[in-house]
């Protein structure tokens, strides 16, 4: 586990993972109350982890604010829109998008990219099976799969765009370093998924293989990812919904 936290007295202690942001909304010495969120699925919501006195006499209080919490307490929704679109990188620079996906977690693992230059046109793509593994996994490995290509065909300027906030998979941190440092200038942007679909694409196709998929045209590419690459040249945009559940209490 990454991090931990305890309650007041050290009687309830919580471990979680980078996966996790985990925020202590309020404690006491038999409670602690957290606002937990996933950070690749993008859901929060709310959880008390309790431990609770022997006397009656003494566990009351507790009682008393979990049935203020379940009662007096509710929850909305805000839903939140926002416009995007993928953006094409500026002169003398490459953009590498790349996606990972897992039929199940741990399951099946894929990897998709598309590299393209500052006119938004296409210099390579891929799609590639990885075996067995972790969605966190098929992430990186495709940010590191896309990298070793771009490297190789002789670019060094390079701006690598993911939809996943997690690229620290400590086994395979060195190897992600090493290729960044055979880059001139290098830049790590995260985009929202609506604005890589052609990547998120590719990585679904992957499944599909048994090997290796290379396409050096966009006239290869699938005939979905192939429709989502023109959008993006003309700089279509998408819609970001997002559902946000927060708590307040009415007046």
């Amino acid at each position: 586990m990454d991090y931990a936290r305890s309650n007041c007295n050290g009687k309830i202690w919580l471990f979680w993972n980078i996966d996790i942001d985990c925020k202590v909304i309020e404690e006491d010495e038999q409670q602690i109350t957290c606002e937990i969120v996933h950070n690749e699925l993008h859901t929060n919501f709310t959880n008390t982890f309790v431990y609770a006195k022997c006397k009656d006499h003494l566990r009351r209080p507790l009682w008393e604010r979990l049935l203020h919490q379940a009662t007096v307490e509710m929850c909305f929704h805000d839903i939140k829109i926002h416009k995007v679109h993928w953006q094409r990188p500026p002169e003398q620079w490459v953009k590498l998008n790349t996606d990972g996906s897992a039929l199940s977690n741990p399951g099946r693992i894929g990897a998709g990219g598309i590299i393209r230059d500052h006119r938004g046109e296409m210099i390579l793509a891929f799609a590639t099976p990885l075996g067995e593994g972790t969605n966190n996994q098929a992430e990186v490995r495709a940010a590191i799969f896309g990298m070793t290509w771009l490297l190789q065909i002789g670019y060094r300027n390079v701006i690598l765009e993911v939809d996943s906030q997690l690229l620290s998979i400590h086994a395979h941190v060195q190897q992600v370093m090493d290729l960044i440092r055979q880059a001139s200038r290098f830049q790590c942007k995260h985009i929202y998924r609506e604005a890589n679909t052609v990547a998120d694409l590719l990585s679904k196709e992957s499944h599909k293989m048994t090997s290796s998929s290379i396409y050096n045209s966009s006239q290869q590419l699938p005939k979905e990812a192939r429709g989502y690459y023109q959008l993006d040249i003309m700089e279509m945009a998408s819609f970001r919904r997002r559902k946000i559940k927060r708590i307040k209490e009415p007046p």
